[in-house]
């Protein structure tokens, strides 16, 4: 009997691992998709940020502007970094649903002000990004909110 009842189970507790295993797979693409785009952000490097972003991508921003397309994200992150604004993102929640991944987390941002402290800022986000052709990641949606304070 105990035999019989571990052969039957035993199919049940293997799906649960490769459920896992995917599941930290995906968290580990996402965190990895983030940390790139964190990287980049910070680097200063404007070009390759927006390359980041599909051609069509949508994007809300913290400051509730609609940037629509990358050319218009590209104007806004631009702002951001000739004024020396650093962000920093860590993702909470990620789904991987074909060539599509999902990410939810929070983040935060030290932003120039003028003052000689960076005010700190942040929220969540969450990021909507396809699988291309070559395997990379590219943004298609992207929203930020920012915490009231």
């Amino acid at each position: 009997m105990k035999l019989a009842t571990t052969l039957a189970v035993a199919p049940f507790l293997l799906g649960l691992t490769a459920v896992s295993t995917r599941a930290e797979e995906t968290m580990q693409l996402a965190e990895a998709t983030a940390s790139n785009w964190s990287q980049v952000m910070n680097k200063g490097d404007v070009g390759a940020l927006s390359a980041i972003y599909r051609e069509d991508a949508l994007v809300t921003a913290p400051t509730d502007e609609l940037l629509d397309g990358r050319q218009a994200i590209a104007g806004y992150w631009d702002q951001a970094v000739k004024s020396g604004n650093r962000y920093f993102t860590n993702v909470e929640a990620a789904n991987l649903q074909g060539d599509s991944l999902y990410e939810a987390g929070i983040w935060a941002a030290e932003i120039k002000t003028g003052a000689a402290t960076p005010q700190v800022v942040g929220g969540n986000f969450v990021r909507v990004l396809d699988r291309q052709a070559d395997g990379s990641w590219s943004i298609r949606l992207e929203t930020w909110h920012r915490n009231p304070r």
